[in-house]
């Protein structure tokens, strides 16, 4: 978040976008939007977090970030179905969206669980450029795809205890990214 406050810093408005976006148009998407309403949502979002970013103080007593997303997120889809409205990404205070975002919502659960998805998806595409090629589909054949540890040992040539300790290695890998993400 502290990296997001300069505007200049691409590597760190890349990270943002390829891990939230997705989560962004795939919640509006579940909600009923169209691809381009929810594309232009999507752009809105990250616009508005870009917005406010520079002056952003991150205070974790106050509620986390995802939720204070969630909420810019959540009142854009209302502004979508109720054009009269105010517009809320706009006209609205950071406590006010921070005090809306602890709010009990049924469709947060879906976000939270559509960001983890999305934050394991990057994560490994991240790690995955760690290791090599045979290590990398000892934990993808074994650990994603559920096959027998003998059956792709004796595939890829490796003893099975080479192959359990390069799919922990690759496991440990993805964990650590995304932990120094969050």
């Amino acid at each position: 978040l502290l990296r997001l406050r300069d505007p200049a810093n691409q590597p760190a408005w890349e990270e943002f976008v390829s891990i939230y976006a997705p989560v962004l148009f795939s919640h509006c998407r579940k909600r009923g939007l169209s691809f381009e309403d929810a594309s232009d949502l999507t752009q809105e979002v990250v616009r508005s977090v870009a917005r406010a970013m520079p002056g952003f103080v991150y205070d974790p007593s106050r509620g986390s970030f995802r939720g204070w997303l969630y909420t810019l997120l959540r009142r854009g889809i209302s502004r979508h179905f109720d054009k009269g409205s105010r517009d809320p990404l706009r006209q609205s205070d950071g406590d006010s969206l921070i005090e809306e975002g602890r709010r009990a919502d049924p469709a947060r659960e879906t976000w939270e669980l559509d960001y983890r998805r999305r934050l394991l998806a990057w994560a490994m595409g991240r790690a995955k450029e760690r290791f090599n090629e045979r290590i990398w589909r000892a934990f993808e054949e074994t650990t994603l795809r559920e096959r027998p540890v003998d059956e792709v040992a004796g595939e890829l040539g490796m003893t099975r205890n080479a192959l359990t300790v390069a799919k922990c290695r690759v496991i440990a890998a993805i964990r650590e990214i995304a932990e120094r993400h969050e």
